[in-house]
This record gives structure tokens, C-alpha cells and sequence, in this order.
């Protein structure tokens, strides 16, 4: 999973995790940010209660049980 985030919050637990790595080397070059930008890479990611503000998420899975979506227009938080 890639995240481009401003806040995130919750209970997370890593595994096989890598902080500080460049961007640009990434384990998966496909993800690869730019030559410079601080990363961390993780085999696992464990989060309980999430919330996060985000521009952009990629993943190859992604589980969200009982996920629910709105959309309205000026800036409201959803937490």
C-alpha cells in the first residue's frame, strides 16, 4: 500500500519495517516516489481504529469491513 497522506492516526503494528528508505529505491519499483522523499516500507501493516487524511492511496488488497462512503462539498472532517 502507498499512501500520500497529511494525518494519520490509529493502533498500528509493522512488520519488516524500513523507515527512512528513499523513495526513489522502493521494493516495488512500479511504486517508486521521487529521488530524495523519505519512505518506510513494511511487508505487513496492522491498523485498529484509522483515521487519515489523504490525496492519494494505492494497494494490490485493501479491506474495509463495513465501510461506508459520502461526499459533500466544503471541508468537513468524517472524524
Amino acid at each position: 500500500m502507498v499512501i500520500d497522506l497529511e494525518h494519520m492516526q490509529g493502533d498500528v503494528t509493522f512488520e519488516d519495517l524500513e523507515l527512512g528508505r528513499d523513495a526513489s529505491a522502493s521494493r516495488l519499483p512500479f511504486v517508486a516516489g521521487q529521488t530524495g522523499v523519505y519512505s518506510q516500507q513494511a511487508t505487513r501493516m496492522t491498523v485498529r481504529d484509522l483515521r487519515q487524511r489523504t490525496s492519494s492511496l494505492t494497494a494490490g488488497m485493501f479491506r474495509l469491513p463495513g465501510m461506508r462512503v459520502s461526499a459533500t462539498f466544503g471541508r468537513r472532517e468524517c472524524f
